[in-house]
C-alpha cells in the first residue's frame, strides 16, 4: 500500500536533492528506493493513524468498471469516470503499485492519465484522494529531511509543512481535520481536498540549508 511513489518525491524536491537526502555516502547522486520506500510507508502510516478512527485505510476508492490503457489513454467497461473522477486524481494499479494522474476526461468510459500505466488490461483502478496524495508526498519528503537535520537546523518552510499537515497547539492539522469528519452527514475525504495545496516551488537544499529557507 502506498500513496505515492519516488517520482512524486522527485517531482517535489527534485532528483539532486532526494538523492542527497536518502543516500549516506557523500557526494552520491543515486537515490536510494530503499529508504524512499521506507519514507513513503511512514508517511502513510501516520496517515492512516490519524485517519482510521472515522475511515476504513488504506484510503483509496475502487473505480466502477473495469478498464484497458493504451499509451496514455484509458478505456472503460460500465466505468464512471465523469462522475467518480476529477483532473489531477491520483489513480492507482494495485496489482503494479503504479500511480498515475489524471490529465482528462472525455466521457464515462474514456480518460487519460499524464504518464502511461506500465501495463494494464481489464484491471480495476483505484482512486487516492488528492489530498491525501499530496500529505503522503510532504510528509515523506519532511521525513527525508529529517534524516539530514536537527530539529533545530530543520528549514522553516518544511517545518510549517509540517505544521499545517499534522496540526500545533493553536491549530489542528489538516490530518485531524479529516479525522474529525462526520460520514453520516455524507462527507468524504475529498470534502477537505481544497484546503491544502503544494508550494509550486522546491525546497532549495544544501548541507548548510539555513532555517531561514524559503520556498
Amino acid at each position: 500500500m502506498a500513496y505515492c511513489e519516488q517520482t512524486d518525491l522527485v517531482n517535489r524536491v527534485g532528483s539532486t536533492e532526494l538523492a542527497r537526502l536518502t543516500n549516506d555516502t557523500a557526494g552520491s547522486s543515486s537515490i536510494d528506493s530503499t529508504v524512499v520506500n521506507s519514507l513513503i510507508q511512514r508517511a502513510d502510516a501516520t496517515i492512516n493513524a490519524k485517519c482510521k478512527q472515522v475511515y476504513n485505510t488504506p484510503l483509496e476508492k475502487v473505480l466502477t468498471g473495469t478498464i484497458v490503457s493504451s499509451t496514455t489513454t484509458l478505456t472503460g467497461t460500465s466505468t464512471l469516470f465523469t462522475t467518480e473522477l476529477e483532473i489531477g486524481d491520483p489513480l492507482k494499479n494495485r496489482a503494479t503499485g503504479e500511480i498515475r494522474l489524471v490529465a482528462s476526461l472525455t466521457s464515462a468510459t474514456s480518460a487519460t492519465t499524464s504518464v502511461a500505466f506500465t501495463t494494464l488490461s481489464g484491471a480495476t483502478l483505484y482512486r487516492i484522494p488528492q489530498i491525501i496524495f499530496t500529505v503522503s508526498v510532504d510528509l515523506a519528503c519532511f521525513f527525508a529531511m529529517q534524516r539530514r537535520f536537527s530539529s533545530m537546523e530543520m528549514p522553516a518552510d518544511w517545518v510549517r509543512v509540517y505544521d499545517r499537515i499534522m496540526g500545533t497547539p493553536q491549530k489542528k492539522g489538516i490530518l485531524d481535520q479529516i479525522a474529525d469528519m462526520e460520514l453520516d452527514l455524507g462527507l468524504t475525504v475529498a470534502s477537505k481536498e481544497a484546503t491544502i495545496t503544494a508550494p509550486d516551488a522546491t525546497v532549495a537544499f544544501t548541507d548548510s540549508d539555513s532555517v531561514w529557507s524559503e520556498f
